[in-house]
Order: C-alpha cells, then structure tokens, then sequence
C-alpha cells in the first residue's frame, strides 16, 4: 500500500486528506470505490477490512455509514440517500425504484467522454477522478446526451467480492477504457433519448402526453409494449410466433408510436380490422395482447388514463366491445354489435331482431347464414331499426287502443289523419307509427276534464247522428278547432278516443249544409202559420221557387232563394206585423176595407195568412197620422 494509506484499525475523527468530493448523482458504492482508490487500497473489500468494518457490502449498517460519515466529513442522511439498495428483483435508489432488469450491475458502463474529461480535468490518482453517475446503470439509457456519445459497457465482469469497484476496473482495465475514448464519436439524439433523459433527471418529463407523469421504469415497460404491438400490427403471424425481443429499435419505435396519437390510432386501427377478419368475438376481447395486459394492470395508474381512454376509443369505435365488457377495466360507449349483444341489450329473440335487421337493410344477405357472434352492426343502426320496430302498430292495434270500430280507424286513414309507413318488403303488413297515433289522441283528448253524460254533451257516435255526419269528420272539425266544448266520460268500460263526449250544439253547427234557400217549414216558422195555412202560400206563386235535392238520401224538395224571399219580405206583410203596436188586427181590417185596400192573399181568414202590400199599408198609416 502507499505510505498515505492508514495503518490498521485507525479510528478517524475528522475528514481525511484523501476524499473526492461527491458527485451529484453519484451512488454510495461507486463513491466508496472512489473513496477506497484515493487512498490507495487494492479494492473495497480490503479498504473496509483494514478499517474494521462490515465486509457484506451492506453500506446501510449504521457503524459502517457512520464511519463513511467521519471518513468523507459527509452526514450520513446524504450518504443514505445515494445508496443502490437491492431487494431480489428489485433495486431501490433516493426514493426511486426499479425492476432489476432495467439495470445493468454486473458490468461496467460509462460515457467515454466523460471519463475522459474528468481524468483529464481532476487531481489526485486518475482511477478516483471520475465518478459513476447513476444514470449509467440503466441498461436502456444508451446516449449520453451532453456529449451524444453511446454508453459504452465493458465485457468485464465485476467480482463477487468486489461488486460496484468502478475504480477498480478502471486500474485493472486501463487499455480498454483508453480504447473505448479512442474509438467513440458522436451520434444523433433521438426524441426517446432526450425524453428519458428529463425522465431520469426530473422524475417524469412532459413532452409526450401518453408517457406524461409516469416513472422511468414504467415508462420504459409501455415503449416496449407499444412497440411489440406495432410490430404485430405490421406481421400479424407475430402472434403465433413468440414474444418480439426488446432492442433499441423496438423500444423506439414504441416511443414514436406514443408520441403520434394518429400513428398509434392507424396501429391500432390494423389490428382491430385483423381480429374482425378472423371473425372471434370472445368475452374478453383480448385485442392488443401485451399492450391491453399492461393498460389492464395498471388501469388505476391516473397518469395512465388518457392512453387507457384513447385505446379503449380505438377498440370501441370498431370492435363490438361495450361498457359491460371487461375490457381494460370496462366502461365507454359502445359503438358496434354482433347480433348476440344486440339481442341481448334490446331483449328481442334472434328470430326477431334478424328480421327486424333485414327490413331496415341493416342485416345484408351475406350474413344471413352467420351465426350472431359473427354479424356486426353499428348501434345507431340497431337502435334505429329497434325504435322503428318499437313504434310500429298495425290497425287492429288502433283499434283496440282508440276504442273504435274498425271502419272507423280505415274511414280515419283514408281522411289522411294517419299514414301507413312504406313496406320494407314485400307482403308486408301494413304498419303505422304509435307515435302518430299518441300523438291524434292527444290533440283529440289530451287536458280534458271528467263529466257524466248529459243532453249537451253526448257519445261520439250520437253526436255524429244528430249533426248528420261521420264520426272522423267529428275529429276533423276537432282538430280545425270547430268543436271546442268536449270532455271525457267517465264510464270505466270505455277507452280511448271513445271516452269524448262532445257539445252536440257545437257539433250541429259545425255540420249546418249550407242554406239554399228558405225552405217551406222554415217559412211557416217564421210567417207563424201552421202546415194548413202556409202550405198554400208557399205554392201560390207569390214568389219563385227553386228545387233542390237532399244530400243524404237524393229527395227532390223546393225553396225558396234567399234573396226572392228577402224581396217578398220588403215588398209584402201580413195583417199580424201591421197590427202590431197599432190597433187590433180586426179594427184594422176593417179599417183598411173602408179605404179600399185589399189584401193580395187571404187564407182560411187567418191574420198571419191575410197578405198586404207594405207600400199601401204604410201610405193608409200616413195618412191617419195626419189626420
């Protein structure tokens, strides 16, 4: 040993003369190799020998860390932190973790640049100048970035006894670090390097939405999955053939796969179109292998959920997956169904919904004979035949429904108040909307109050014999808002539209045919004669008639036109009217006798049946007057 190393079982009570200063990401072993060169000792195992520690390489043990401590003059809660702690397959450092395969311990590895610079830059023995950074360990960091330089790793092997003696190495390996500075030279950064980089440097790096917020190791697992996906969407006989070995060229085509949401979508899009070709539908859906496996395990990982929320879209928005499908934890919307889900979500039997599925053009003749595992349909179109089917009634349906009989529901689609929907195929059964007809009963009966039958408000069917008219012409002039006045009866026997009991007045005048003239009763009406006495006068001439005929059942009848019989009206009136507010009708006649006005038309010497022309009659009131 050199004369500065110490004698045997020196306790030190202050910094000793031969320390280098600890890196910043710098491990305790790799440092305690450092620290064991810059004192000249042959290797960690005798340096810890000679100063009576703990020779099990267990750094952690407090009588060794506390020694370190008064070695290095550095606090022992550092010292701890930069410990490469392992535990099986699992290897712990600061307050990080990783898988054991994601390092490499075994074998030196180094930036030569950066060993170059530090020996050439540093002081004291030239295998203590430069430091491991711990960065160096992981088998996937590959780059330097500060100098872009590969990461070289030593085919050397470290002893068992001497596991983490970087220093060491260096010593006992001199030609092939001067070869490895020789022989390096500069590479291009790939977008991968620069994202670990900030990864291993931050804790997380935030440049990749997919890989944002998650840790190294995972990180790195989901490039290596997403690049296995890619290569099986690019050779889908990979899936027969094995796992796809992890390499540089894999893990970043992974990261570019992850970086590109519309290269990953165009991935993913493949494999979806080469599991429908194979026609399985199974329960689980296993679409993406490697890639669903490790969404599914860790489907709680909240940084995760973007990615997870993305391939489910993917897979759902072309695979008949749903929310009820364990697929990456489940939920969604599902997008597609094979007649299987689709019976089971619309409660239909098969037989059913294919014929359903037929009609509207959804089911095509090639799937006929396809088992309903295998037939895929969109949901909009299920959903939309199903709705249709749903809201189809046949008239034997309205029948029942609006309580009618059935040539009234026929007379009320003929009136065009309901209309057949077109027949999707042929010998179809006509078929109507139940929509269309909810819709008529509530315009017909919809916020109507509860009455019993009375004189004023009757049944449908009286309504339409007092009015002269067909029940559908009832809800027409309904609908036209003609008979407003209407409730509903309270008798439980009847349903529907059967229920209206409607003003019979109203209903009347809805349906008065028009006048064509004054008819032969409403002239006795009005005159006051009875059928003997008016009857004649009707006839007699006096004024033209016309003859018309009935429309219900085509008898002849005359009238006369409203406007001869206005005229006869100005030109005549009877003794009764001229009385009136006068003198008694006798007195009058007797009167009228004396100054020789005569009557035009006397019948059975009745005061409504004796005429009188109005001009004379009012000329003989003149005159009285002024006399």
């Amino acid at each position: 040993m050199d004369a500065d190393y110490p004698a045997k079982g020196v306790k030190f009570a202050r910094r000793n003369t031969h320390v280098p200063v600890l890196a910043d990401t710098e491990p305790l072993q790799m440092f305690v190799s450092r620290l064991v060169a810059a004192n000249a000792a042959p290797s960690i195992r005798d340096f810890l020998r000679h100063m009576n520690f703990r020779q099990d390489h267990h750094l952690m043990h407090p009588r060794t860390l506390e020694g370190l401590s008064a070695l290095s003059g550095i606090d022992t809660q550092t010292l701890a932190s930069r410990n490469l702690h392992v535990r099986g397959t699992l290897v712990g450092y600061g307050d990080r973790e990783f898988n054991g395969w994601h390092l490499n311990l075994s074998n030196p590895r180094f930036c030569p640049r950066c060993i170059e610079s530090e020996i050439r830059s540093g002081y004291g023995r030239w295998e203590a100048r430069p430091h491991v950074r711990w960065d160096w360990l992981l088998a996937f960091n590959e780059i330097c970035v500060e100098h872009r330089t590969p990461i070289f790793t030593s085919s050397f092997r470290y002893p068992a006894s001497d596991r983490f003696d970087f220093a060491m190495y260096l010593r006992k390996n001199k030609t092939e670090v001067e070869s490895a500075i020789a022989t390096c030279s500069e590479t291009s950064l790939h977008p991968y390097d620069l994202f670990f980089a900030e990864s291993l440097r931050t804790g997380s790096a935030s440049s990749v939405e997919f890989l944002q917020g998650l840790s190294y190791p995972m990180a790195q697992k989901l490039c290596i999955v997403a690049g296995r996906i890619e290569r099986l969407a690019s050779d889908p006989d990979l899936r027969f053939g094995g796992r796809v070995s992890v390499s540089r060229d894999l893990r970043l085509s992974g990261f570019e796969l992850l970086a590109d949401a519309h290269k990953l979508r165009s991935c993913l899009s493949k494999v979806n179109n080469a599991f429908i070709s194979r026609n399985k539908f199974s329960k689980g859906y296993a679409l993406y292998g490697e890639l669903q496996r490790f969404l599914t395990e860790h489907v709680d990982v909240a940084a995760l959920r973007p990615l997870i929320d993305f391939v489910r879209e993917c897979a759902m928005s072309e695979v008949p997956i749903g929310p009820e499908d364990p697929f990456i934890g489940g939920g969604g919307t599902r997008r597609w169904h094979t007649a299987h889900t689709a019976m089971r979500e619309t409660g239909i039997d098969s037989r059913t919904l294919r014929r359903i599925l037929e009609q509207h053009g959804v089911l095509v003749p090639a799937d006929r004979r396809k088992t309903d595992n295998y037939v895929v349909f969109p949901v909009s179109h299920v959903e939309a035949a199903v709705a249709e089917y749903h809201d189809d009634i046949d008239i034997e349906a309205i029948t029942r429904k609006m309580g009618l009989t059935l040539p009234t529901v026929q007379k009320i689609i003929k009136a065009g108040l309901l209309t057949q929907k077109p027949k999707l195929v042929k010998k179809q059964k006509p078929k109507f909307s139940r929509k269309a007809v909810d819709e008529l009963m509530e315009k017909l009966t919809g916020g109507l109050e509860e009455r019993d039958e009375s004189p004023d408000l009757v049944q449908l069917a009286v309504a339409a014999h007092k009015a002269v008219c067909s029940i559908v012409d009832i809800f027409g002039a309904i609908l036209q808002g003609k008979v407003s006045t209407r409730c509903l009866s309270k008798d439980a026997s009847r349903v529907g539209v059967d229920r209206l009991l409607i003003d019979v007045k109203q209903t009347k005048a809805a349906f008065a045919p028009p006048s064509l003239g004054v008819k032969c009763h409403e002239f006795l009406r009005e005159l006051g004669l009875d059928y003997a006495v008016g009857k004649p006068l009707f006839y007699s001439g006096l004024f033209e008639l016309k003859k018309v005929t009935q429309s219900l059942n085509g008898v002849p009848y005359y009238v006369i036109e409203h406007k001869a019989y206005a005229a006869f009206r100005r030109e005549y009136v009877t003794l009764s009217e001229a009385s009136a507010g006068w003198m008694p009708h006798r007195n009058l006649k007797v009167a009228l006798e004396n100054a020789g006005i005569h009557p035009v038309w006397v019948v059975g010497q009745r005061r409504n049946g004796t005429i009188y022309r109005r001009s004379e009659i009012e000329s003989y009131r003149a005159e009285t007057r002024k006399s």
